[in-house]
């Protein structure tokens, strides 16, 4: 049931440090290259001077053939509790912790999309390495190969975690997703790699997927300051302009901002994904960051939403902590070759422990909700209610969808 109101190739184009395009030859697996788009420390003038002005539209020709479309699924965070690394274990072998069972739940809808992203908050460290908990995450890279059996196509990695290990931490992290096939944005093992933003072919459609987190977030970073995507928004503006301007026709950006804990979006959120869409050229905004459901909002005609959690074990009576959306967006062709989100839905997803897993509450029947799921389902409708209004689809549990 709708609330409402109203296989992949991946061929890379990068923008190098000197502004110039180049085609990324050999790279038609989901292994993507990292080296794409102008590295921090080359920007051409302070966000104060960049303008944020539409990218001069394409002459709206009409299409000459059926409109194409992509599908995309954007998710919270993936957090791992100490928990959820023991039950890694106990649903692995011993020293091989599996991550795949966890995840299972959410198999089906996130292998389904053309495109799916993730949010890794949590660094990996070497296989025969100390896992480690709050304050300084470590977690075992077999995670690499949950993220990528659930159909993930990327993670976008940019958080106030992401330096939690240093480089070496950012390395290892990194060189796991891309053994296990999945590509990363966000975060950089060297400047060579720190372009912030990659295009490319999702189903013959140009596709950039960008990721960046607080300016505030690891001040440790100092001297390092390229391994991570901390732009101000004005800079996050001006990245989508020349993802566009390197031939995108969806720029989808990942943003890690808001409070801990909190249900509403703070005046900082708000303000940064209006300066972001203001200039036109971002067609979604994937939010996380607060490990809550905020709102749902539809800035400059361009979604925002934020998250929640997709995978995590906060304290039981922190309950809107194991709460999450998996968000589902179709992308449809416009006249002129732009991509406009035309669909964009809400599946309610849900922590659960004893076994630890998530839930993706909208693909189970079930004749009655269990009083948990209706908890959680109600709070979540009462979040998005403005955003129902203005076209935003929640699912609801149970049906089977």
């Amino acid at each position: 049931m709708i609330i409402r109101a109203a296989a992949v190739r991946h061929t890379l184009v990068a923008m190098t440090a000197t502004g110039t395009l180049a085609v990324l030859a050999g790279c038609s697996s989901s292994l993507g290259a990292v080296t794409v788009g102008p590295p921090p420390q080359q920007s051409a003038a302070p966000a104060s001077n960049r303008s944020t002005a539409p990218t001069p539209a394409i002459p709206a020709a009409p299409l000459t053939h059926p409109p194409r479309t992509v599908t995309m699924t954007g998710s919270g965070d993936i957090l791992i509790h100490p928990s959820l690394w023991q039950q890694a274990q106990s649903d692995g072998a011993p020293g091989i912790p599996n991550f795949v069972p966890m995840l299972a739940g959410v198999k089906e809808r996130v292998s389904a999309a053309d495109y799916s992203i993730c949010h890794d908050e949590t660094q990996f460290n070497d296989a025969a390495g100390p896992i480690t908990t709050f304050p300084h995450y470590y977690v075992h890279p077999n995670l690499a190969k949950g993220i990528a059996a659930t159909g993930f196509n990327e993670c976008s990695m940019a958080s106030n975690w992401t330096f939690d290990k240093g480089l070496d931490g950012i390395r290892r992290t990194n060189a796991a997703l891309s053994k296990a096939g999945v590509n990363h944005a966000g975060s950089a093992g060297s400047p060579a790699q720190a372009g912030r933003f990659v295009v490319r072919d999702v189903n013959s459609v140009k596709f950039a997927h960008m990721s960046y987190t607080d300016p505030d977030d690891s001040p440790g970073i100092r001297g390092s300051e390229w391994a991570i995507n901390r732009q101000a928004p004005a800079q996050i503006a001006a990245d989508a302009k020349a993802a566009r301007a390197a031939g995108a026709q969806i720029v989808v950006v990942s943003v890690a901002m808001g409070t801990m804990g909190d249900a509403n979006t703070g005046a900082a959120q708000r303000k940064a994904v209006q300066t972001i869409t203001a200039g036109g050229d971002v067609d979604f905004i994937i939010g996380h960051g607060s490990h809550t459901i905020q709102p749902a909002q539809l800035v400059n005609n361009t979604w925002v939403v934020w998250h929640g959690n997709l995978m995590s074990a906060f304290f039981d009576d922190q309950l809107r902590m194991h709460e999450g959306l998996l968000s589902w967006v179709k992308f449809t062709e416009q006249p002129g070759g732009r991509f406009k989100a035309t669909t964009v839905r809400g599946y309610p997803v849900l922590d659960v422990s004893s076994p630890g897993r998530v839930i993706d509450l909208a693909a189970q029947s079930c004749t009655s909700m269990p009083a948990r799921w209706q908890t959680a389902y109600e709070a979540t409708l009462s979040t998005e209610a403005t955003a129902i209004k203005a076209g935003f689809e929640l699912m609801k549990p149970c049906s089977g969808k």
